[in-house]
């Protein structure tokens, strides 16, 4: 299947503290359902609880861990391809986004004071340096962000749905 981009904006969905990934999530899997045979939207709540039932998918506070990326390909139809910064540019994620859909996106970083944060999005559209994201941060929302925001991250996990794979 081929899609035509830019694909239509995903559900805007606003985080709770450390639930980024979640709400991202939910997000991604309503806009999949939208456009992809078989896939379902999928509850924050509900893949927090399936996350939930396994040591050391998430942290103390509710972040998802590298762990827990394994786990979210396993149950979550999500097929991760781990990308470095460099190789994260708006060619890569167009192809990606004609091919197979949205993309849901985690990445590992490392702040300002030295310390390590993650953070998803859901990537709608990638063209000219530039990509299309819904970012659950607070306030955050439908925003455009340079593709190079993300090449000093420690880790890229560039999610497509698993059933966008099969056809």
């Amino acid at each position: 299947m081929t899609y035509s981009i830019p694909l239509n904006d995903p559900p805007e969905i606003e985080q709770e503290a450390h639930q980024c990934w979640s709400a991202a999530y939910e997000s991604w899997t309503t806009a999949c359902s939208r456009i992809i045979r078989g896939a379902q939207a999928v509850s924050e709540e509900a893949i927090e609880a399936e996350m939930a039932r396994y040591p050391g998918a998430l942290t103390d506070e509710g972040s998802a861990t590298l762990g827990g990326v394994g786990l979210l390909e396993h149950f979550g139809n999500v097929h991760f391809e781990p990308v470095s910064g460099a190789a994260l540019t708006t060619d890569m994620l167009a192809a990606r986004l004609r091919q197979y859909g949205y993309i849901y996106m985690l990445f590992w970083a490392r702040g300002r004071t030295g310390d390590v944060f993650s953070h998803a999005v859901v990537v709608s559209h990638a063209h000219g340096g530039r990509m299309r994201v819904m970012d659950p941060g607070r306030g955050r929302g439908l925003m455009m962000r340079p593709t190079d925001y993300y090449r000093n991250a420690l880790a890229i996990f560039v999610g497509t749905h698993a059933r966008a794979h099969e056809s």
